[in-house]
């Protein structure tokens, strides 16, 4: 579970800064553009990885938005197995307690 819970992260980490080069790369091409380097590709990333989305920084281009749709469906399904597997462990532990507890009330 543990390993689940760390190669997930990894790849949602490797998918920020692999989705921020890809969005700086479309936007350089765009005239009018709110990122202009990659600390700011950076931010909209986790930003739109993480289901926040705040919106002061987003992609002009085509290329950007498919870049976009990309990240958040990876962010959504990374930090949703996430909570799943979080989840389930705390039920488990629960129900190990309540069982102990069940057992003793005997």
């Amino acid at each position: 579970m543990i390993k689940t819970i760390i190669s997930s992260w990894i790849v949602l980490c490797i998918a920020i800064f692999v989705g921020a080069y890809g969005v700086l790369y479309y936007e350089q091409q765009a005239a009018h553009t709110s990122i202009v380097n990659y600390e700011d590709a950076l931010w909209w990333s986790v930003n739109v990885s993480s289901a926040v989305g705040d919106c002061d920084i987003c992609p002009q281009t085509t290329g950007g938005r498919v870049v976009s749709v990309v990240l958040m469906f990876i962010g959504y399904a990374l930090f949703s197995i996430n909570m799943a597997i979080l989840v389930s462990w705390f039920k488990h532990e629960i129900d190990t307690i309540n069982s102990k507890t069940q057992y003793k009330k005997k």
